[in-house]
This record gives structure tokens, C-alpha cells and sequence, in this order.
């Protein structure tokens, strides 16, 4: 399913992924917690292509290649703004 996007967020064709060392406890048997759910689809830093924008969003068009860390916070979005 693609996901609806709001007014502040972008759609992302996500094209390729890294899996770094943070990924790989959590590909083993037991992973980092102990209750690793399988199947686990790994990565989180990835980039691909800009597919939809929502209607507040400035400085990105539909079209612009992007690679997105997702754990570096923007402090504009809402995700970032609801702490």
C-alpha cells in the first residue's frame, strides 16, 4: 500500500538502502532484545526519488533525489514538533 501523505511530508520511491553495523544485531537469531519479529526488513538510511509533496512543503520539488537519515531530526516537521 502507499501511504497518504500530509500536508508537511513527502513520498519517497525509496531505490536503495544501507545496512550498517546498527543493523546487524537485529539480524541475528535473537537480536538486540531478544524478540527480533520475523521477517525483519533491514536498513534505515536509504534514498531514492521524490514522488509527491505535500501542499506546505518548500525547497523540495517531485522529481529531486534525495538521501534521507532518518535519525537526524529536521525540527519543522510534525513528528519533530510533537517531540
Amino acid at each position: 500500500d502507499i501511504p497518504e501523505i500530509t500536508d508537511t511530508q513527502v513520498l519517497v520511491n525509496v531505490k536503495y538502502v544501507g545496512i550498517c553495523g546498527s543493523d546487524l544485531p537485529r539480524s541475528m537469531v535473537s537480536g538486540l532484545s531478544g524478540n527480533t519479529k520475523y521477517p525483519l526488513i533491514l536498513g534505515h538510511e536509504f534514498s531514492g526519488e521524490v514522488v509527491k509533496i505535500g501542499e506546505k512543503v518548500k525547497h523540495i520539488n517531485v522529481g529531486d533525489r534525495v538521501a534521507v537519515a532518518p535519525l537526524v531530526p529536521c525540527g519543522k516537521c510534525d513528528y519533530c514538533n510533537e517531540g
